[in-house]
């Protein structure tokens, strides 16, 4: 029976670096501070009073956030981590924590524009970890090892729930980081409406290079959804970004040129069944397709024309939330597949993952990755808000964005009292 998980001490990769596992340990254990999306704005577009208050934040803040970071990736069950991707993400996270505190805590505008430049390369230098974990595990995945631990739903579970909190970590950690390295800051008013154009056109152009032509894209905007929002551009657009391309893919497959579907459109004649269960009764069961009063998705008619049904978006503002809601006609998700959209070792591609996944250098394939959906729901819930996703088996599913317009939410923070991988209640 494999373990559901293996310890991985941090003492054991933290030689090569002055500090100590007992400090990493310690700092990770220090209860972190999470801010709201009005307080990111404040700190950064209120003068540098504001400004040298949010680097001497910062200074502490991060090492916390690291060292738990850390010790997140040091405790990744089934073997995660001791693969490569996750060494060298350890790795990187160390160095980080430790020029950190060798950095002195800025008092003046010219300190602060030293410890600005040495986190904002920092950002940089962690950019790919996000595919470059999820090659780690789709190199785990494929070992019988592997295959067997995945297919218990306990540890399938365990792997979700661990990465989940690591990348939440990660999400806070950039957004501390840019939110001061940025001119303005990253907590800017929003056009919804542009963002999910700009979605749109980015996954419209990937569908075409890797699937065929895209099906059109609706957007409708509610009287109150044209209203400036504010919000974070960037995760606000991956998440559309993630659940356009999704419904893009199903609609093609379905309904493009090669779909399966084409094969069977022509009518075919009655085939008597006998009933497979009692043959001596002798009675005929008819193919379902042809009982009276029987519609059978897919239905045919786009198929046959060689035209997509088009994708529909809707946006909306109300007094708590901004809600986008993106609806397809692609045949839907069995319910028992629903939970499984948001597992990382979950993926639409047939095809092997691209080897570039496990150097961290796969940007703008298709799908494959196996973690844009679960990042994209972390980006609703770091805010409060979440994604929700409901199903029409044999017609077509439904995405709702929901992100708390309010700006009152603090970010979620794994380590913090109040933490949890639960969506909010209200």
């Amino acid at each position: 029976m494999l373990a559901v998980r293996r310890f991985f001490r941090v003492s054991s990769f933290v030689r090569n670096f002055s500090i100590s596992h007992d400090e990493i340990v310690a700092l990770a254990q220090v209860c972190p501070t999470p801010l709201t999306l009005q307080q990111m704005k404040t700190f950064a577009t209120h003068g540098p009073e504001l400004r040298l208050k949010s680097a001497v934040f910062l200074h502490k803040e991060l090492q916390i956030r690291f060292a738990r970071a850390i010790v997140e990736l040091s405790e990744l069950p089934i073997g995660l981590n001791e693969t490569k991707a996750v060494r060298m993400a350890m790795a990187t996270y160390t160095s980080h924590l430790e020029n950190v505190r060798k950095s002195k805590v800025p008092t003046n505008m010219e300190e602060d524009a030293e410890f600005t430049n040495m986190i904002g390369a920092m950002k940089k230098e962690g950019s790919n970890l996000v595919p470059l974990i999820c090659g780690g595990l789709q190199e785990v995945s494929h070992t019988e090892e592997g295959r067997n631990a995945l297919r218990l739903q306990e540890i399938q579970d365990s792997v979700n729930s661990h990465l989940d909190t690591f990348f939440l970590s990660r999400i806070g950690i950039r957004m501390l980081i840019g939110q001061h390295s940025t001119d303005g800051g990253r907590v800017k008013l929003c056009d919804v409406q542009d963002i999910v154009k700009e979605a749109s056109d980015r996954a419209s152009a990937l569908c075409r290079k890797f699937c065929g032509p895209p099906p059109e894209v609706i957007v409708k905007v509610a009287a109150n959804g044209a209203a400036p929002f504010m919000y974070v551009r960037s995760h606000l657009h991956h998440m559309v970004f993630e659940l356009l391309k999704n419904s893009m893919q199903a609609t093609v497959e379905l309904y493009g040129p090669n779909a399966k579907i084409r094969e069977r459109s022509a009518c075919s004649p009655l085939k008597p069944k006998m009933n497979h269960l009692s043959p001596l009764i002798g009675f005929v069961i008819p193919d379902i397709e042809h009982l009276d009063g029987v519609t059978i998705f897919p239905h045919h008619s786009h198929s046959l024309s060689g035209t997509l049904p088009p994708i529909t978006v809707v946006i909306s503002q109300g007094q708590e939330d901004l809600t986008i809601k993106i609806s397809d006609v692609a045949g839907g998700v069995k319910r028992s597949d629903w939970n499984r959209l948001f597992y990382y070792t979950h993926t639409t591609s047939t095809k092997e993952p691209p080897s570039s996944l496990a150097t961290g250098e796969f940007r703008e394939h298709f799908s494959g990755g196996g973690y844009g959906l679960p990042i994209a729901r972390l980006f609703a819930r770091y805010f409060g808000g979440e994604i929700t996703f409901l199903s029409s088996e044999g017609y077509g599913s439904s995405a709702f964005i929901q992100a708390h317009r309010l700006g009152r939410q603090t970010e979620l923070v794994p380590g913090h009292t109040n933490f949890t991988l639960q969506p909010l209640k209200f």
